[in-house]
């Protein structure tokens, strides 16, 4: 657990040298982005990101970008149901309460390609480290559990582009993320080493706006 808190600190710390190397650059990106998301053993949810960086000329940047995606979500049971004269009712008690959160750190490369006028085609690859965090309480027991995953990311995507000014992008595009995160577990008795993974690969949809400046 100490090692990987102190790889996501110097990620961290990494990100925000560069970051701030690029600022210096004559040639700056940054994006601000939604995302819809539907990882494999995770519910669909929304994300929302951006990314800064160096920017190369007027079509292509490649900057450092994350995603944070959180959803929460609740195990139910039903107990009961009224009815009235014009409605029905159905009453519900919570019996666990999931809150999941994940959040990569990538090197991402960006390109526009122009087609006619101010369309163009949006292209976006990426790759990198998330980190995700899964916490479970039961309500009924009292008892709460914390879970820290993490693992290797990568991203892939296009769609279309529209030059909205002198340096600005409005872009949608569908893209797929690859990532399988996973941590040891200590707490089973056997003699090999065990470990749990979740699949957070899937694809998404993606709108945001981007500006170059020079």
């Amino acid at each position: 657990m100490k090692r990987k808190l102190w790889l996501v600190i110097y990620i961290c710390i990494a990100f925000f040298i560069v970051s701030a190397s690029a600022f210096a650059d004559k040639g700056k990106e940054l994006s601000l982005r939604v995302s819809y998301y539907g990882p494999e053993d995770a519910d669909a949810g929304f994300a929302i990101g951006g990314s800064f960086g160096t920017a190369f000329n007027d079509f292509v940047s490649l900057a450092f970008g994350t995603d944070v995606y959180f959803k929460s979500y609740e195990q139910r049971t039903e107990v009961a149901s009224e009815t009235g004269e014009t409605w029905e009712s159905t009453l519900y008690t919570t019996d666990v309460l999931y809150k999941t959160f994940a959040v990569p750190l990538m090197l991402e490369v960006k390109a526009n390609i122009q087609i006619i006028g101010p369309l163009a085609i949006f292209g976006h690859a990426g790759a990198g480290y998330q980190i995700f965090w899964v916490k479970e309480e039961n309500v009924l027991t009292g008892v709460s559990d914390r879970a820290f995953f993490s693992g290797f990311v990568w991203v892939a995507g296009v769609g279309p582009s529209i030059k909205l000014g002198n340096d600005t992008w409005l872009f949608v595009e569908g893209y797929y993320t690859g990532s399988t995160v996973k941590r040891k577990r200590d707490d089973i008795s056997v003699d090999l080493p065990v470990y749990q993974e979740i699949d957070l690969s899937g694809f998404g949809v993606r709108a945001g706006i981007s500006i170059m400046a020079f």
